[in-house]
């Protein structure tokens, strides 16, 4: 196994660059910046991005299967989630992943 060896020490830490405002340089002031990418963007009209919204309110095709357990089964179910602090969602995620891994 071969060490690893840092070549140079970064100018700058993490902790450094977090406290900095996002997208601004400390060398030109930030009026500067905005007056620049003003003219720059001057007449420039938005594009038309695509949306999620559907023509018409129109759903996405999904599949649909219904089915009913037996009253023993949901109270075996309800109990696990009362004794783990779980929600069903959970305990339904928890058996799929189970089941999945086999």
């Amino acid at each position: 196994m071969v060490a690893y060896e840092p070549t140079s020490v970064p100018s700058s830490t993490f902790p450094d660059t977090a406290s900095e405002p996002p997208h601004t340089s400390p060398r030109v002031p930030l009026a500067e910046q905005f007056r620049y990418w003003a003219a720059q963007l001057d007449g420039v009209t938005a594009p038309e991005l695509p949306t999620d919204q559907r023509p018409n309110g129109a759903l996405p095709s999904v599949g649909v299967h219904s089915f009913a357990l037996p009253a023993e089964v949901t109270a075996g179910l309800l109990a696990l989630t009362a004794q783990f602090s779980l929600t069903l969602q959970d305990l339904s995620v928890a058996a799929c992943q189970i089941l999945l891994t086999r």
